[in-house]
């Protein structure tokens, strides 16, 4: 068996590199994914959630890895699955969590700007993007596009008890002490910001020019 932390902001490749170049390591993409798969060859893997979610497309990137597996995938959920990590966590062949464990699944969301046909559009591209999570929810759930809707209408974290009673958790590993309930939240990504996209870019660039000069030099001593 393998285990993986899926701990932190769920990233894109790129925004992750970038982040750990700065020394945060906690946060996941799908390249890390895709690794874990590599390297269990297999094997039945164990991801143990910790995560309050970030960008969507890396979250359906890792479920679409997931879903491709060969092995049996069972997702832990220690303290919280949120957003695009849940989106992520639906591939999962099961689903356990502690009982103080909570799970959030909201409507997507992005800044726009522009005149009120541009903000319209918008907010089709909104719905079109809310319709392709609700399908990664319904293969689990059995619930209908309009029951899942409104449960993402809620935007409230649901304890475990509550979200095993809606088709999102398989089984909870022991009886709550707390009663089925919601907790009004949403989860936020914390994004890298221009400046140190700049500097990581700048130093990945310097550093692909110093490999490459080391092999123009070495290649006239041949």
């Amino acid at each position: 068996m393998v285990t993986f932390n899926f701990s932190g902001d769920v990233l894109t490749d790129e925004a992750a590199e970038i982040w750990r170049y700065f020394g945060e390591q906690s946060n996941v993409c799908p390249s890390d994914i895709r690794k874990l798969c590599d390297e269990a060859k297999g094997d039945d893997i164990v991801i143990y959630f910790n995560s309050d979610g970030g960008v969507l497309v890396a979250g359906t990137e890792i479920y679409s890895v997931l879903r491709e597996y060969s092995g049996k995938v069972t997702a832990h959920i220690q303290s919280r699955a949120a957003s695009s990590a849940t989106v992520a966590m639906m591939a999962c062949d099961r689903i356990i969590a502690e009982p103080v464990s909570l799970v959030l699944i909201h409507n997507p969301s992005t800044y726009a700007e522009g005149d009120a046909e541009e903000l319209r559009m918008t907010a089709e591209e909104l719905d079109s993007v809310k319709n392709a999570i609700i399908g990664a929810y319904m293969g689990r759930t059995k619930k209908s596009r309009e029951e899942i809707s409104a449960l993402m209408d809620k935007n409230a974290w649901m304890d475990a008890a509550t979200a095993k009673e809606n088709g999102l958790v398989d089984e909870v590993l022991s009886a709550a002490s707390v009663s089925g309930g919601f907790i009004n939240g949403i989860s936020r990504v914390k994004y890298p910001t221009q400046k140190m996209a700049d500097e990581y870019r700048a130093a990945k660039n310097k550093e692909k020019n110093r490999i490459s000069a080391a092999k123009a030099f070495l290649e006239n001593y041949r």
